[in-house]
């Protein structure tokens, strides 16, 4: 197969070409299991995300995409205080797609509806950014390998920028 032996001479050029080196205008702050210990196990408080978000803007960051999705509602409080940190300055938050079988009249249909999954109500605010953070196996080449990911999709005529887009157009 041509495309399976393209992907090859693809996969071989980019094990050839000079390392790039990552801008210095980009920060990520991982969580390890070991900083998950020590602020008390998971889930973490809601404070912890809100006072990391303070921490990045008080040290000059211009946008912070936080890569954690929070589906379920925490504490009010916390959720306030969280709601109140991303407001205070540009931030992206993950959104979910995914496919699921439709119910119709309390029945489980063979239909697969598309589904945009987004944080809980209490942290949102007005203004918000989101990104989709996950893609579809479809996205794979025939080879079953994601080589690249899609920029944006349209879910029931809606259309959904990337996490890494709108992280850009937020910094821009």
């Amino acid at each position: 197969n041509l495309e399976y032996f393209e992907f090859i001479v693809m996969d071989n050029r980019v094990k050839m070409r000079e390392p790039i080196s990552p801008s210095d205008k980009i920060v990520i702050i991982g969580i390890t299991e070991n900083s998950i210990l020590e602020l008390g196990g998971w889930p973490l408080a809601r404070r912890k995300y809100a006072e990391l978000i303070e921490k990045l803007k008080n040290s000059g960051a211009i946008v912070a995409g936080v890569d954690i999705v929070f589906e379920n509602p925490g504490k009010p409080d916390e959720d306030k205080y969280l709601a109140e940190t991303l407001k205070s300055m540009p931030t992206v938050l993950p959104v979910v797609h995914e496919k699921r079988l439709e119910i119709i009249d309390s029945e489980i249909s063979d239909n697969l509806i598309d589904v945009i999954k987004k944080p809980s109500p209490s942290i949102i605010t007005k203004g918000q950014k989101f990104g989709f953070i996950n893609t579809a196996y479809e996205n794979s080449n025939v080879d079953g390998i994601l080589r690249s990911l899609p920029l944006k999709i349209d879910v029931n005529g809606k259309i959904h920028e990337s996490f890494a887009v709108s992280c850009i157009r937020a910094y821009l």
